[in-house]
């Protein structure tokens, strides 16, 4: 168990005539390819394609801005609906948690479970020097199965992942919507 968060891409398909013919060829390719004529209602040729764009995994600083942001501060694990610019805003945030909180990288040899037992390993570890701008822009959300709390390399790796993530999710067209939900 534990906080496991997505953000789905959703695009509504139609095959009524009035919405061209290029969507009413995008209709029919999807009903064919899931071999669902024989069950869609005929007057009533639509639906609907989502996508997982971004999931995330304990990362309840991200589950925190979407509560407060999208969700109204309202926390039960329903979809919501999420702007465009909601998401370009915690890209910015991202961003700037980022650039703004200084950090060392060191690496570390630890021992490591391998196929023939302990190996000695050179790891990467990451140290956050101050928390301020990540404390005051990206907080931190404690819960039963939320995982983590501490500023350290897992919350950094989560705000570097969630910049890759909604970066990609932001590239696509316009007639797409965004929805966020979380289970735990």
């Amino acid at each position: 168990m534990g906080l496991d968060m997505y953000l789905y891409a959703e695009k509504y398909i139609s095959g009524y005539e009035h919405r061209g013919t290029e969507m009413r060829k995008e209709y029919d390719t999807l009903v064919e390819m899931f071999d669902a004529k024989e069950f869609v209602d005929p007057e009533t040729p639509s639906g609907n394609v989502n996508f997982v764009v971004a999931y995330w995994r304990k990362a309840n600083h991200i589950h925190n801005w979407f509560v407060s942001n999208v969700q109204e501060g309202v926390d039960d694990c329903k979809s919501y609906w999420v702007a465009r610019e909601q998401l370009q805003e915690l890209l910015g945030t991202c961003q700037r948690v980022l650039a703004e909180t200084p950090r060392r990288k060191s690496v570390m040899t630890r021992e490591l479970h391998g196929p023939k037992g302990l190996v000695p390993t050179q790891v990467e570890e990451v140290t956050v020097l101050d928390t301020a701008i990540a404390e005051e822009l990206l907080p931190t959300q404690s819960g039963f199965f939320f995982g983590n709390t501490e500023y350290d390399e897992w919350y950094i790796h989560d705000v570097e992942e969630t910049v890759k993530q909604l970066s990609r999710a932001l590239s696509m067209p316009e007639q797409w919507d965004f929805y966020y939900r979380a289970s735990w």
